[in-house]
Parts: structure tokens; C-alpha cells; sequence
């Protein structure tokens, strides 16, 4: 048998190489960061981006006090306190799907649908088709015009499950794009969405945990997960900026007005929620071009005239 001894170090190099290819493999791991940075810019130079998906959620309100910051005239009456109770009484599952069209300068459409029980199936939209900023939702015999694109996507984010506010924020450069707002990210172990192998990073956003998954080929959102953890963190609102979001619903800014939509502020500000919401894009497609045609919601268009 020959001796091994003239190999040793050919298979000490190769264990080498196998050693310090792995080191660099890790080293080569992003700074969370930077890819935030990276995903943003990716987002900035789009001239398109359309998807669809769905967002699903488990909310627990039970250690909330339903009637904290409800007027003391409506608390006292048993209809009142009795629904409030049994909408905390235990958690409640939330199913939305969704489809995004995003274009320059700022175009956009986002329409959503919302199942509630086995049967109820309640639709909304909010769009721009470059004349005017429109916000349709279920029993509002016409759309919301609120008189910024901005003020329309939040009006429209939490109704349509989180869809027209995650990517289109980031999409239009918004202060408050995750990418832009997530403090203290970190990166986790990597996992795929539909085979689409991704890059994860945890942080807070608005006072919940937050983990996005970013797709290594395309650097672009594939998903995001928000864990809710008590009280979520909202600004302060001056009297301008109620009486901008109540023209934007319709409603003259009257002095009783806006006092009401403060009492209902302070109420969301005060409200505990627990349970976490997940929003996945599927057939992302990104510079195809598209008219001004292409994000008007003519349904809801026919409904407003």
C-alpha cells in the first residue's frame, strides 16, 4: 500500500479551502443596514411594480379594556358593553387578499378584499389615476377623496390588511417605508418564500417586532410579519391635520367633529392588541409599462357620479 504522506498536503489545502470558503460564505452575510438601504434603492428605482397576495391575522384584544376612551354616555349603555365584551372575549382571525399596481409619478391602485365569517365578503379600493386621490370601502355610498396620495394609503392601510401601506411606501419614498422606519434590525437565519430564497430581518416598527423576508434574487419584499405587543405607537394630531382627515371622509370639520375623531384617536392610542398579521406578495412583476387607465377603479368611479 502506498503511503499517504506525499498527499497530506493536498488534502490539508483542500480541507483549507472547504474551511475558509464556509468563513467567507458567512462573512459575506449582509450588515441588516445596509440591505434595508439596498431594498429601499431597488424600490426608488422602479418605474412599476404591480403583485398580488394576502394578508392573514390573529388579533387578541382579551387583555384589552374595550371601553377605555369610549364616551362615558355610550360605555353606560348594556348594548354597547355587551358587544364590546364579546369582540374580546376571544382572538379574531383576519383574511384579506389584495392586488397592488404602483406607477410614477404617483399612480396607484390598490384593491382588497376582506372575508369576515364563511360567508360576508367585504371589498374596498383606494387609486389614483393622476386626477384626484380616491378611497372606496364597503357601505360608503361614495369614495374618500383625501387630498394627498400619502393621506390616501394610510386611510387605506389598515382596512386593506396592511397592502396600501407596505410596499406602496416603500415604492413612493415614504417617511414611514419599513425600510426606512425599522429601528434596531437584525438578520436572521435565511428561509424561503415559494421556493424564493430569502434573506430575514427582525426589528420594531411603531412599537411591534417586525420580521421582513427579502428575496436574494430580486431584493424586493417577499413577506412581512408583524408581532403586535400592547400599545402601538401613533403621533400626536393637531387640529389641522383632523380637520385635512375629516374633509378627506367627507365630513365638515365642525367643532363637535373633530372632538369626536379625537375621542376615537385617543381610544385606538389606549387600545392593547396582541397577535401578529402576515402579508406575502406573490407574481411580482416590476417595470411593465402601464397606462393612466390602468389605475382607475371604474366600479367605484361609476358608484361616485
Amino acid at each position: 500500500m502506498r503511503s499517504l504522506e506525499p498527499w497530506i498536503p493536498v488534502l490539508a489545502a483542500g480541507l483549507l479551502f472547504v474551511c475558509c470558503s464556509k468563513k467567507l460564505a458567512i462573512e459575506a452575510r449582509p450588515d441588516p443596514k445596509d440591505l434595508l438601504r439596498e431594498v429601499q434603492a431597488k424600490y426608488d428605482s422602479m418605474q412599476s411594480y404591480s403583485s398580488v397576495g394576502a394578508t392573514t391575522g390573529f388579533f387578541d384584544m382579551s387583555d384589552a379594556e374595550c371601553l377605555e376612551g369610549v364616551p362615558a354616555s355610550m360605555a353606560a349603555r348594556a348594548e354597547i358593553a355587551e358587544a364590546c365584551r364579546e369582540a374580546v372575549q376571544k382572538p379574531q382571525k383576519s383574511e384579506h387578499k389584495f392586488a397592488i399596481k404602483l406607477g410614477r409619478p404617483q399612480l396607484y391602485k390598490v384593491d382588497w378584499e376582506q372575508r369576515i365569517g364563511t360567508s360576508l365578503i367585504m371589498k374596498g379600493s383606494a387609486w389614483s389615476s393622476g386626477s384626484g386621490n380616491f378611497v372606496a370601502v364597503a357601505g360608503q355610498p361614495k369614495p374618500f377623496q383625501p387630498e394627498s396620495t400619502p393621506m390616501a394609503l394610510a386611510m387605506a392601510t389598515g382596512i386593506s390588511g396592511g397592502a396600501a401601506g407596505t410596499v406602496p411606501s416603500a415604492f413612493f419614498g415614504f417617511d414611514y417605508s419599513p425600510f426606512k422606519l425599522l429601528s434596531e434590525p437584525v438578520l436572521a437565519p435565511d428561509d424561503v418564500v415559494d421556493t424564493d430564497p430569502c434573506y430575514v430581518i427582525k426589528g420594531d416598527l411603531g412599537g411591534q417586532h417586525v420580521t421582513l423576508w427579502i428575496s436574494k434574487r430580486s431584493e424586493i419584499l417577499r413577506q412581512q410579519r408583524t408581532d403586535f405587543a400592547g400599545r402601538m405607537e401613533m403621533p400626536e394630531f393637531d387640529d389641522e391635520a383632523i380637520t385635512a382627515t375629516l374633509k378627506s371622509m367627507n365630513k365638515e370639520p365642525t367643532a363637535e367633529e373633530i372632538t369626536k375623531m379625537r375621542t376615537n384617536l385617543e381610544a385606538v392610542r389606549k387600545m392593547k392588541l396582541g397577535g401578529f398579521s402576515i402579508e406575502t406578495h406573490r407574481e411580482i412583476k416590476i417595470d411593465l409599462p402601464f397606462a393612466h387607465s390602468d389605475f382607475r377603479s371604474e366600479a367605484a368611479e361609476r358608484d361616485q357620479k
